[in-house]
């Protein structure tokens, strides 16, 4: 019905791509990562030791299935702990 309207180019693959560079592929979190995820937030309120962001990157990778790595850096931390937590607010959601 788009191409109809809109001819062969709707716009379709860009938009595709803005919303998987948004929202990458993830699956919802078990209880056991809800919990876990919980429990570190909790105690550390937002400032994470090493062995607190390696138990958070061990969710992620299992969430993303990706391989990544615990970082120093402090951006790259702010940023996989706000990716984690959308799929946490949406995994409580959804319940």
């Amino acid at each position: 019905v788009a191409k109809k309207v809109l001819g062969d180019d709707c716009g379709c693959e860009e938009r595709k791509q803005k919303l998987n560079k948004m929202f990458p592929y993830s699956r919802q979190m078990t209880e056991d990562e809800i919990k876990i995820y919980e429990e570190v937030m909790a105690r550390t309120k937002g400032t994470l030791t090493g062995s607190d962001q390696a138990l958070i990157i061990k969710i992620y990778n299992k969430v993303f299935n990706t391989n990544k790595k615990p970082s120093s850096c402090g951006s790259c931390v702010r940023e996989t702990l706000a990716k984690i937590k959308k799929v946490y607010e949406n995994s409580c959601t959804n319940e």
